[in-house]
């Protein structure tokens, strides 16, 4: 199952797209799924991908976006059992 955390759209025109979901498998393991498109207007180079990233590490890693880190830490808190 994956639930998106966030879309993120820059550039000229939204030439460049960045996804994130929570990954959550049949086992009960998460992790950070970041997916992106990006083109360079000037020479229309493109640089397409995805990554799965473990949680503890998007958390701590400074580059990741902090609206992107708060809205996993909620969609966290609503996996928890109660």
């Amino acid at each position: 199952m994956a639930r998106t955390i966030a879309i993120a759209t820059s550039g000229v025109g939204g030439n460049n797209e960045d996804w994130w979901q929570l990954v959550i498998e049949d086992d009960g393991a998460m992790h950070v799924l970041h997916e992106w498109s990006h083109l360079r207007i000037r020479d229309f180079k493109s640089s397409n991908g995805s990554k799965r990233i473990p949680i503890d590490q998007f958390l701590a890693n400074k580059a990741s976006p902090e609206k992107v880190k708060r809205k996993l830490e909620l969609l966290l808190a609503e996996q928890k059992p109660r």
